[in-house]
């Protein structure tokens, strides 16, 4: 915080680091992409030399993706039965300890290329239960009341994509280290990547649109920084002939950040798999670094309006975003709105959904300081941040400025769970207020004070035992 000193009065402005700016490098800047990669896998025969074979993954050639790979060792190619290219090695061991790398280049851009063929012959496959993508009656609800009254598959994507990314709380070691299903994860309300995945996939799958899991990596924060390049799982849905890809972990869909580079897909993650035979102990890691790459064209327009006037305090204020797309077709943009910490945003990330030359305005809350001093003007800048661009503006505050203030606490969802003789209710309660709600949560002999803070939620758990009925 800056203390500018204006006679009669002291100016505060509370300083916003805007993501994009020096040299970080945020995924959603980035529209294309030239990746080094580097995959080993270690292989150690445990003091028997003996006959290997390892069938490993390599990267998949699409319109939006084009691997250049090599490796160490003769390999013959094959394709398994849901598109995975594999690379079959078999050689005679001559050491202890074998090392087999594949290496390359990986070239991405969702936007420019155009998207994959669906195989309609092969779509019914994609509308099945599987091993993690359990379709369950309260996952269908879901997905159904969320997409009522919308006719276009493509914006059914797109409002369930922003569902899952609002509703599911990333938590967790990452990829591949806890795998669990769509079930258990709608239930739950948490998870990782594959978990966010196997849920949007059994919504899809819920209302027929036939959806595919997709596995690769992807850069989580400053892309020239290697270190933040990981695994990471994303899902396809089958829409008008072609395979239109979706990231509810990152809220993206239709176009996503050309960080995204694919190595597997498949029903789920149970189709994720490499196999080896013979007596070893295999290990794999990898290596991804940004080579070079490009922004995003200039697709769509983005403009923000705050309040003008003098806000004070305890004040909620609207705030509003426009996007206009500049294309022919549709597309679907990620929008977060930024504020600084002494002020709270309501309502989580947009996920706007534009049909061709489409322009449409997004709403979101911000509740300010409980407390102003006296004497003092502050300024709040306030950013929204979408695919490549953001745009600015400045809220200002001062102690009698223009007050909305408001109390209120909003049940966003009920989630019900039968576990035996019991009922066990979830309740998702978030203050859209201006003020700490606290309180006492009572339920027959249980009890837990509470505190939700203005634009925070807050979960409570019922629990209904049912007495076996007694015979008479």
């Amino acid at each position: 915080m800056n203390k500018l000193i204006s006679l009669p009065l002291a100016v505060f402005f509370i300083l916003l680091l805007i993501p994009g700016a020096a040299a970080f490098q945020s995924p959603k800047s980035i529209g294309s992409t030239h990746l080094y990669v580097e995959v080993n896998w270690t292989l150690d025969s445990l003091g028997s030399l003996g006959p290997i074979e390892l069938s490993g993954l390599n990267f998949i050639k699409s319109p939006y993706q084009s691997p250049a790979m090599e490796a160490n060792r003769a390999s013959t190619q094959a394709t398994d039965s849901v598109g995975n290219n594999l690379l079959n090695f078999k050689f005679t061991a001559s050491k202890p300890v074998e090392t087999l790398f594949l290496r390359g280049y990986v070239d991405v851009n969702y936007l420019n290329a155009g998207l994959e063929d669906a195989d309609e012959e092969q779509l019914g496959d994609y509308l099945k239960p599987s091993p993690f993508v359990q379709l369950t009656p309260a996952i269908a609800d879901k997905a159904i009341s969320l997409t009522e009254g919308i006719d276009d598959p493509l914006e059914k994507l797109v409002v369930l994509t922003e569902w899952v990314n609002n509703n599911v709380e990333y938590d967790g070691a990452g990829y591949g280290a806890t795998i669990e299903n769509s079930s258990w994860v709608f239930d739950n309300r948490r998870g990782t990547c594959d978990e966010f995945s196997h849920l949007l996939i059994a919504m899809l799958r819920s209302i027929n649109i036939p959806s595919r899991f997709s596995a690769g990596f992807v850069c989580s924060s400053d892309c020239s920084d290697a270190k933040n390049w990981g695994p990471h799982a994303w899902v396809e849905a089958a829409i008008g002939g072609k395979w239109v890809p979706s990231d509810p972990t990152f809220a993206e869909a239709i176009i996503l950040d050309a960080t995204h580079a694919k190595f597997a897909q498949g029903f789920d993650q149970d189709n994720v798999k490499e196999s080896y035979s013979g007596n070893i102990h295999f290990t794999r890691n990898f290596q991804v670094s940004m080579d070079s790459f490009g922004g995003f064209p200039d697709y769509y327009d983005i403009s923000i309006s705050v309040p003008s006037n003098e806000v004070g305090e305890k004040s909620v204020e609207n705030v509003s975003v426009t996007v206009e797309n500049k294309l022919k077709t549709p597309i679907a943009v990620p929008l977060s709105l930024i504020a600084p910490k002494e002020a709270k945003v309501i309502g989580g990330k947009k996920l706007v959904f534009l049909d061709a030359f489409e322009s449409k305005t997004v709403f979101w809350e911000i509740a300010f300081p409980q407390v102003l001093e006296e004497n003092l003007v502050y300024t709040y800048p306030i950013a929204v941040t979408g695919m490549g661009k953001d745009a600015q503006a400045n809220i200002t505050l001062r102690k009698g400025g223009d007050s909305t203030v408001r109390k209120g606490l909003q049940l966003n969802e009920v989630i019900p769970t039968i576990k035996g003789n019991s009922l066990e209710l979830k309740l998702l309660l978030e203050n859209i207020g201006s003020e700490q709600i606290a309180g006492n949560a009572s339920f027959y002999s249980s009890a837990s004070n509470f505190a939700i803070q203005p634009g925070s939620s807050q979960s409570f758990f019922l629990k209904i035992i049912f007495s076996p009925l007694e015979k008479f």
